[in-house]
């Protein structure tokens, strides 16, 4: 199961001192750390055609954390072997999960992505919300104009 933080890589974060990791294994990003990695990743996104931009912050066994700065409406996404558990680190959009993905196609063996869902679950997120998306459920992430995410 993959985790997504709703983002530079812990190695990356490690080397210049920012993520702290305990003697009992654990890997710390303080909120001031989270929100520096959001803006970053929104001045990438806002130079990306697609609007998006996105790190991986951590790998452990059986899952990952990755960050996601979104400025414009993103695909609609299925992941079939992974879940994302997103937590708002600034800014807002509506996530619309369950539905059905019409003219999908796989992007990777695990992956399908479309333009289109119909039906669905529109769930509108702030800073602070979370979200559990299970595996092969379809959702997409719509960002109003002028507003951004970073999830």
């Amino acid at each position: 199961m993959r985790l997504r933080l709703v983002g530079a890589a812990l190695w990356m974060l490690a080397s210049c001192g920012l993520a702290q990791t305990d003697a009992g294994g654990a890997h710390y990003l303080s909120q001031a750390e989270l929100l520096n990695q959001a803006k970053a990743l929104l001045v990438k996104a806002r130079t990306d055609p697609r609007g998006i931009a996105d790190i991986m912050l951590a790998t452990y066994p059986g899952h990952s954390v990755w960050m996601v700065a979104r400025t414009r409406t993103g695909q609609v996404e299925v992941h079939r072997k992974i879940a994302d558990n997103m937590v708002v680190i600034d800014g807002e959009a509506t996530v619309v999960t369950g539905g059905t993905l019409v003219d999908g196609g796989d992007i990777s063996p695990d992956e399908v992505r479309g333009n289109k869902m119909d039906g669905g679950v529109p769930h509108v997120m702030h800073k602070g919300d979370t979200l559990h998306i299970e595996a092969n459920v379809p959702h997409q992430t719509i960002v109003a104009p002028g507003k951004t995410i970073a999830i």
